[in-house]
């Protein structure tokens, strides 16, 4: 994943402090989400499409990654925290 161009998604929810960012392409895709505020986020949803997820590392989420229709949904992440999840497409 080198070579591949990182894009930022769309995040709803959440608050000020969470971004997230997708690198990869096809099924090598990785979801960074993170959490940059002192205080805790809301529960998010992020517009990024995948088939399965997998949590490669995380600290501070708060619960399981979920699919929906439109992307992923998120519990709250912790102060400073953050997850890499994997994305299948």
């Amino acid at each position: 994943m080198t070579s591949s161009a990182i894009e930022r998604v769309a995040t709803h929810g959440g608050g000020p402090g969470v971004v997230a960012l997708v690198r990869g392409r096809g099924s090598d895709r990785v979801l960074f989400i993170a959490n940059f505020a002192a205080t805790e986020s809301a529960p998010l949803h992020i517009d990024v499409a995948s088939s399965s997820t997998k949590a490669l590392v995380a600290r501070a989420l708060r619960g399981g990654v979920t699919r929906d229709d439109g992307g992923l949904l998120l519990p709250a992440i912790g102060p400073h925290g953050f997850a890499f999840v994997a994305l299948g497409t």
